[in-house]
């Protein structure tokens, strides 16, 4: 059997390499073993912390969505359009202007070439 090496078996050979946390139990009582483990104190600390911080941290974010004021003036409203129907207010990155003049410009050629065409054609009816 031949196995196909993908980007998700190289990853998960990686994982193997980075060397894990080793979490300690402490100890349990026998009769209230079927409870599950007990963490030591040092891992329960540094698990809580994390979590909070996390928390913390995505109490953060809300609380300056909801003191936001979507009126304020940032510079980057510059490069934003409105759609009327909608009423809401899209980003134009500066790629994307690049685009549209490139667009406008072969869509320009094109229209030339296709009058060329044409007048052209008219000019051979004529003769």
């Amino acid at each position: 059997v031949f196995l196909k090496m993908t980007s998700t078996t190289k990853t998960n050979k990686m994982k193997n390499y980075i060397p894990k946390r080793t979490y300690r139990e402490r100890g349990q009582l026998e009769r209230r073993k079927h409870l599950g483990m007990l963490e030591k104190k040092k891992d329960y600390t540094r698990r809580s912390r994390d979590f909070k911080s996390k928390d913390a941290a995505i109490k953060n974010l809300a609380k300056k969505a909801e003191f936001r004021n979507p009126d304020e003036f940032h510079h980057k409203m510059k490069n934003m359009k409105k759609n009327l129907q909608t009423g809401q207010s899209n980003f134009v990155l500066a790629g994307e202007k690049k685009n549209q003049r490139k667009e406008r410009e072969t869509e320009e050629k094109r229209n030339i070439a296709l009058v060329n065409l044409r007048l052209s054609m008219e000019a051979k009816k004529a003769e």
